[in-house]
């Protein structure tokens, strides 16, 4: 019996000391959830322990109950059952944290989805709205003058609004009744208007003595036809589309076109004629004006096509060409005046295959300078004497310029050399003056003298040969028989006019040609002979191309202006609407009733204003015949 006593007051001692140690390590910080397991673990050894006694005893037959025994039992299953619990807490802890990430992150990702998908919601609102109103055609009423509900138009509350702003003033006001259904045809005029919207459109007005601009609000009624029960309101055609008049839209292509403005430059004049800074907000925006220009393409192309239709059936077209700086390249801009039109074509090239699709098969004479783009063109010809004049008249005054020159220095020299002046009052005159005393002129060398004068024999040669060229090519412009205002049967033949001028470089030719610029120009004579003198044989053909250096010049004004161009493809649609603008000042046909018509794409009553016709349509594709199976 003692023995057990003594083992079961043992593990009652180390339960004691283990109790002890783990209320010394609450003291000092430690984790309470680890001494409790460690308790645990040290009371589940001594049961174990303990229970190992009680077996060995059983089975040496000395069992006997001993007070206490159930006591150290229960503290024991406490003990394990606190430390359970514990691990459960810990457990349960873990998962709420767990739960609560997850929830933060669904709310997380569903205000994502909120802000993704805003602009979706936005687009949808107006599509709804654009049931009640058409587009870009104003805010929408019901019959009693309020707003319809949930049915805003614009951006929200509270952001800056864009687009057209109305003008605080309205000059004018017209109403659109509608007095038969467009649809079912059945009259619903005195029926009470549904709704109504609104619509603001800016125009000039011409006065008798200038012009203003003038305000419109256009009021729209909509009524439910009684027929076919839909929503109808008048058509107010290309118009509900737009906000400014065909009056302003002329003004500013005018400005453009006619008087070589700069965008900047055109909104400021009207801002300072038409507004003033307090209703800045009514004039058109440059990239308006832009807009404008790219409006009218498909209706301008077809008057320009045209155009090129029309040039094969003329008599004579004058053609020239100017380089257009575009974004760091160098584009061209052609040009192509007849007697009816006045073609500007814009072009990447400076080569023949720009003009070669409008001159091909052309019966008509062509008048241009001496590019040689211009010789690969299938064409009869008449090469510009005007050119030929004004080189020959530039190296003439050149050539004067130097032989005055040599005799100056000539003349100083002799007068240097005659004057005899006397040593002392020389000295004398130069003490007198004041400040820094003459530069003395050295005296040529005899060599020098010789070289000058030889110089000035030369030049005298080279005015003389020039003379002789200008006066003979100069005829073309004098009357005479080789005049080309003189009557057809008074005139020369070509064949004799290319005689005449072979003589004279041949007379030359046996003088001896006085310089290497005059041995070229007679080079340059002797290729286009044929093409020189093509003028004689053909009535009311110029012998310059004077009039498409003319037609040319006041877009070589606007390069100086602007300075330069930017997109190929508005400069394109720029080069059609200049063509359209010179070609009805030529016809005395106002560009504000051309543009009228294209907008009611009457393109067909633009040509019959312009004495033109309108081209062929192109003719069907050919499909090759199916073979027989």
């Amino acid at each position: 019996m003692f023995p057990v006593a003594m083992m079961v007051a043992l593990v009652f001692t180390l339960v004691a000391k283990r109790g002890r140690r783990g209320s010394r390590r609450k003291a000092s910080g430690k984790d309470a959830h680890t001494t409790s397991c460690d308790e645990a673990h040290t009371h589940d050894h001594s049961s174990e322990a303990l229970l190992g006694m009680l077996s060995s005893q059983e089975v040496s037959g000395d069992h006997e109950p001993r007070i206490g025994d159930s006591g150290t039992l229960e503290n024991e299953s406490k003990v394990a059952r606190l430390a359970e619990l514990e691990a459960e807490n810990a457990r349960l802890k873990t998962e709420v944290l767990k739960l609560k990430s997850r929830g933060q992150k669904k709310a997380d990702n569903l205000a994502g989805y909120r802000d993704g998908n805003k602009s979706v919601r936005m687009a949808a609102r107006k599509r709804r709205q654009s049931k009640l109103a058409a587009p870009d055609a104003g805010i929408a009423e019901n019959d009693d003058g309020t707003a319809p509900r949930n049915k805003r138009t614009g951006k929200p509350k509270g952001k800056n609004g864009g687009g057209f702003k109305s003008p605080k003033k309205i000059d004018r006001e017209v109403e659109w009744r509608l007095a038969r259904c467009p649809h079912c045809g059945r009259p619903i005029e005195g029926s009470r208007p549904v709704g109504k919207w609104y619509h603001v459109i800016i125009d000039v007005v011409e006065l008798e003595l200038g012009m203003r601009l003038e305000r419109v609000l256009h009021v729209i009624y909509r009524y439910r036809c009684p027929g076919c029960h839909r929503i109808v309101a008048k058509d107010f055609g290309r118009c509900a589309r737009v906000h400014y008049g065909i009056g302003l839209i002329a003004f500013v292509m005018e400005e453009r076109l006619a008087r070589r403005g700069t965008w900047d430059g055109i909104r400021g004049t009207m801002m300072h004629v038409f507004a003033g800074r307090e209703n800045k907000e009514i004039i058109p925006t440059i990239v308006t004006f832009i807009d404008w220009m790219a409006r009218w393409e498909p209706q301008v192309r077809q008057v320009f096509e045209a155009f090129c239709a029309a040039i094969k059936d003329t008599s004579f077209a004058n053609v020239d060409e100017t380089g257009v700086p575009m974004d760091g390249k160098n584009h061209w801009l052609w040009v192509v005046v007849t007697g009816h039109v006045i073609l500007y074509l814009a072009s990447k090239s400076r080569g023949h295959e720009t003009v070669k699709n409008i001159f091909d098969g052309y019966k008509g004479i062509l008048i241009s300078d001496f590019w040689s783009a211009y010789n690969k063109l299938d064409v009869e010809q008449q090469k510009c004497l005007a050119h030929l004049v004004k080189d020959l008249k530039m190296l003439e005054y050149k050539a004067i310029d130097h032989r005055d020159g040599a005799e100056k220095k000539l003349a100083m020299d002799s007068k240097e050399a005659t004057t005899a002046v006397d040593d002392d009052s020389v000295s004398d005159v130069a003490a007198s003056r004041c400040g820094r005393p003459p530069k003395q002129v050295e005296p040529l060398t005899e060599t020098e003298r010789v070289k000058l004068a030889a110089d000035v024999e030369q030049q005298a040669k080279v005015i003389k040969q020039m003379e002789w060229l200008r006066d003979f090519f100069g005829a073309a412009w004098r009357e005479g028989d080789m005049g080309w205002k003189t009557p057809v049967d008074k005139r020369i033949s070509r064949k004799e006019a290319v005689r005449r001028m072979r003589a004279l470089i041949d007379k030359i030719r046996a003088e001896g040609v006085a310089s290497l610029d005059i041995d070229r120009l007679l080079k340059r004579m002797e290729k286009f002979a044929p093409n020189l003198f093509t003028y004689l044989d053909h009535p009311g053909i110029p012998p310059d191309n004077n009039i498409a250096e003319r037609g040319i010049r006041p877009f070589v004004v606007q390069r100086k202006i602007s300075g330069n161009f930017e997109n190929p493809d508005l400069f394109e649609i720029y080069a059609m609407m200049l063509s359209l603008y010179h070609t009805g000042l030529k016809h005395k046909v106002p560009f504000r009733d051309i543009l009228r018509l294209l907008h009611d794409n009457d393109v067909d009553g633009v040509l019959a204003m312009l004495g033109l016709q309108a081209p062929p349509p192109p003719p069907p594709p050919e499909f090759p015949a199916r073979a027989n199976a």
